[in-house]
């Protein structure tokens, strides 16, 4: 179960809009046209909601949104970088500035040793001059290695070897995470996955909207081949390829409604029944391709979806799978590769998906980036600047009283029973609350950053991470552990967990 998002469920009255239904342009944050030397211009600070916001021409009893809002949306456009705006999105985009002058400040004079990992990182993804003259130099040897398979039984070795060691998601997931029905302990857990359109629904529903988005993906998929090398007839064989099988795996996805209901995606089996599950693929050396810690048993979240895989995988023929992988490498990395790239990549993906007008500023891109791969590296000097300790003694204030109002609250519900209530404050009592930033930082020694590899980079950082996940099973849960970073403008609470997240932002 992944962790509930407080924002997502608290109401932060900010004139909310979609860039779907409306864009323009937001003079505060006007550097996303700006070439990647220009220094961005700096946000404005996020105020308090304020009287002026109200449109009082609006019937707050017919639309109470437009009478609470309606004149902050009327003066704050959607900027031509974003896809939604709020203050929610001013907050994260003043951090935002704020993290890129750290990260500016360590590719350019690290004080320590962290400040250089960090800051060679985010160096490194600056650098589009250097982007740009390498082209897909930086993935020809992942794509030759999909050439390499020359048998189906090979699949196993290379799958587990792209999203291990090279962080390219295809067919499906794996990874470790929390026992929905044991808190206490960490197991292994494998899903459906291997598509690229945001839902299942892009692939099988029968509405004009989607069968349009289908014609663009396909333009993409082809598009993508074309720039590896692939001469126009053979992109087109290639994109075939690819969407056949993401539409085969779509058709053996559960629906997103279906997975939100836990039961049906715990399914603890040994993992000698997935040879019953996919008998075609060789589970054997793909398990031993993650080099992970020995395991008997395991959740599959999805039993159905390996079936519709094991079709795939025995109806496919060998170069239609290779030209579903090719294609995922190259996707997976195209928002970082040279600009052909990069701009395909933005205009399917961002602009024809979201409505977002305009490629996001470099500068945005690579800060976002670096906290997304070294987060608590980041974070430590993050905290030193924008965390003081009277922060933190302010956010304990307020989770006490959101707790002693949670106790009263169980008390007066009328619908609990009284042994309901004496349960509820159990729970309650062991409510846990972390607030700025982990105590025990995350160690980034072992991950080998360069200033000149951006695509190295994030090819160690996924293998990096994913080192760092699966050795976690068979484990037992360290309660100390976060989901997002310090400067994340976020907070949340995870069930398994039952404690409740602020960072430091």
């Amino acid at each position: 179960m992944q962790p509930i998002r407080i924002a997502s469920v608290l109401l932060l009255c900010t004139g909310f809009a979609f860039a779907q239904q409306s864009a323009g342009s937001h003079p505060a944050f006007a550097a996303a046209d700006q070439p990647a030397s220009a220094a961005p211009a700096e946000p404005t600070t996020p105020h308090s909601f304020d009287l002026s916001a109200i449109d009082k021409t609006a019937d707050p009893c017919t639309d109470f949104f437009q009478y609470a809002c309606g004149n902050w949306r009327k003066t704050n456009p959607i900027p031509g970088d974003q896809v939604r705006w709020g203050r929610f999105n001013e907050l994260s985009e003043h951090n935002r500035y704020l993290l890129y002058l750290d990260l500016k400040k360590a590719a350019d004079a690290p004080k320590t040793p962290l400040q250089k990992q960090y800051g060679d990182f985010y160096a490194a993804c600056m650098n589009t001059d250097l982007t740009d003259k390498l082209g897909d130099k930086p993935i020809v040897p992942i794509l030759a290695h999909i050439d390499s398979l020359n048998d189906k039984k090979q699949l196993g070795t290379l799958l587990a070897h792209l999203q291990s060691q090279a962080g390219v998601p295809a067919f499906m997931q794996f990874r470790v995470e929390q026992d929905e029905k044991d808190s206490t302990r960490q197991i292994a857990d494998t899903a459906q996955g291997g598509l690229s359109l945001p839902d299942r629904d892009y692939y099988i529903e029968d509405n004009p909207r989607m069968t349009k988005v289908r014609a663009q993906y396909h333009d993409y998929v082809v598009g993508v081949f074309k720039l590896i090398g692939d001469s126009p007839d053979k992109a087109e064989a290639e994109a075939k390829s690819v969407i056949d099988i993401e539409t085969a795996l779509a058709k053996g996805s559960l629906p997103r409604v279906e997975l939100r209901n836990p039961d049906n995606v715990y399914h603890m089996m040994k993992v000698t029944e997935l040879n019953t599950l996919a008998p075609d693929f060789d589970w054997t050396t793909y398990i031993d391709g993650l080099h992970a810690p020995h395991f008997d048993t395991l959740n599959v979240a999805t039993p159905e979806y390996f079936k519709a895989l094991n079709q795939v995988i025995d109806g496919q023929s060998l170069d239609s799978i290779k030209s579903y992988l090719r294609f995922h490498a190259a996707n997976t990395f195209a928002p970082w590769l040279s600009s052909n790239y990069a701009d395909a990549s933005f205009d399917f993906f961002q602009k024809t998906l979201q409505g977002q007008a305009q490629q996001t500023a470099r500068w945005k891109r690579c800060t976002a980036l670096t906290d997304r791969a070294m987060g608590e590296a980041v974070g430590q000097d993050w905290v030193k600047e924008n965390f003081p300790p009277s922060a933190k003694e302010n956010m304990e204030k307020l989770v006490a009283a959101l707790k002693q109002a949670l106790a009263q609250d169980i008390q007066s519900l009328p619908w609990m029973s009284e042994d309901t209530k004496k349960q509820a404050e159990v729970k309650l009592e062991a409510f846990r609350q972390k607030i700025g930033y982990p105590e025990n930082w995350r160690d980034y020694s072992k991950l080998e950053v360069k200033r000149d590899d951006l695509v190295g980079n994030l090819r160690r950082s996924a293998a990096f991470r994913w080192d760092w996940e699966v050795n976690h099973l068979g484990k037992p849960v360290d309660e100390k552990e976060w989901g997002m970073t310090p400067p994340t403008v976020n907070a949340y609470y995870d069930p398994p967990m039952n404690d409740i997240n602020f960072p430091a932002n």
